[in-house]
């Protein structure tokens, strides 16, 4: 009885990372089974099949039939457990081949290197370090960041990134800001203004239980008690001489209090970007066949995977998705559990590097891209 009990509970657990990986963030209820991290629920699967078959192992010499008709519950279990890793690491992690399908460097291809860092932290002020010395062993041409910081604190923390850019730029709006490489043509703000976000203190539950659980892994103390309708910084960049074209940027920060159903959000986020954009308010990418931006990047607090994902970025791919490799996780920042900031590329773009750092401080690890873009056709007369 208790073997059957502890394989029925493994079984139970199976089943729930199933419906939660096929579901995803389709109903509320099943977000909620989704965000279960599969890299702990998984194995404790395995863990209890293998402790349900143990005891009939014990007894193979006694009674052999018996031991195989009442263990089968057990060994299926088993050998679903042993399925769903090996599904999570090589579809989920694309170990090992993820990092092989970036592709050769092409001599044809021009590259840059974009980074994100949600940085709104009450403890940035007293980081010693840079914009620069947070993305990693590869200065990024443009980063995004949100961050509390005010006008002056932002502007040290980008001033090694400007004398790198020679002289660089920085556009913020509110608490977004993009430091570039290259010069910003048009940048603004957009409020969402998403519906279901409901003014007032998040449940007072979850900020005592986050900041607890934040004690433990070094984390600052938050509060919860700001109304997040959501918001964009959209940029548009010179990068003419570099792609032949200038770039367009959507910066995105999606609420994060874990009531929200987030495929609702996604669907009232994608259709007020829509009607701005059609609108001419929002500027698109000038490349061929592109409806939206060139980059969608930023804070969605929704886990890589989720279906609302391509309600957010239709037509786009995910930069993990084409060159990560891992989970690859960015929150918490100290012990991270969950994918939930992104970066998604329109074609022509491709992500042929996908990296994660941690940053040292903050709630987030910075996400670092390299991009690949065709080279600009030479004017007629000119090589290259």
């Amino acid at each position: 009885l208790v073997s059957r009990s502890v394989a029925l509970a493994a079984l139970l657990l199976l089943l729930a990372w199933l419906v939660g990986r096929l579901l995803t963030d389709r109903y509320l209820i099943t977000q909620f089974i989704f965000w279960a991290p599969a890299f702990l629920l998984l194995p404790a699967a395995v863990v209890l099949a293998l402790l349900a078959r143990w005891p009939r192992l014990r007894r193979h010499r006694l009674d052999p039939p018996e031991r195989y008709r009442r263990s089968r519950l057990a060994a299926f279990a088993l050998l679903f457990g042993l399925a769903a890793c090996l599904f999570t690491v090589l579809v989920d992690w694309r170990v090992p081949w993820g990092r092989l399908a970036a592709g050769p460097n092409e001599p044809t291809e021009t590259r840059l290197t974009l980074a994100h860092w949600n940085a709104t932290t009450p403890d940035i002020d007293a980081w010693t370090g840079s914009l620069l010395s947070a993305a990693g062993p590869r200065p990024p041409d443009i980063f995004l960041i949100s961050s509390f910081a005010g006008p002056a604190r932002l502007a040290e923390l980008a001033a090694p990134l400007r004398a790198r850019f020679a002289p660089g730029h920085v556009e913020r709006h509110g608490q977004l800001a993009v430091v570039s490489r290259y010069p910003v043509l048009r940048s603004g703000l957009v409020s969402l203004g998403l519906p279901t976000v409901e003014a007032g203190p998040a449940p007072t539950w979850y900020a005592r239980v986050y900041n607890r659980l934040g004690r433990v892994l070094g984390l600052p103390h938050r509060q919860f008690d700001l109304a997040d309708t959501g918001s964009l910084l959209f940029a548009e960049l010179e990068t003419t001489t570099l792609l032949g074209r200038p770039l367009v940027v959507w910066f995105i920060d999606l609420p994060s209090s874990p009531t929200l159903h987030r495929r609702a959000i996604a669907a009232q986020a994608r259709g007020r970007l829509d009607e701005l954009w059609q609108s001419g308010w929002l500027p698109g990418s000038r490349a061929p066949g592109v409806f939206g931006p060139d980059v969608l990047a930023g804070d969605f607090n929704i886990p890589r995977s989720s279906g609302s994902l391509g309600v957010l970025a239709p037509g786009m791919e995910s930069a993990f998705g084409q060159s990560g490799v891992g989970r690859q996780a960015t929150w918490p920042r100290t012990l991270p559990v969950l994918a939930i900031d992104h970066v998604f590329l329109a074609p022509p773009l491709r992500a042929v590097s996908y990296e994660t750092f941690d940053p040292g401080v903050a709630d987030h690890r910075v996400q670092v891209v390299v991009v690949a873009a065709p080279r600009p056709a030479a004017p007629q007369g000119e090589s290259r």
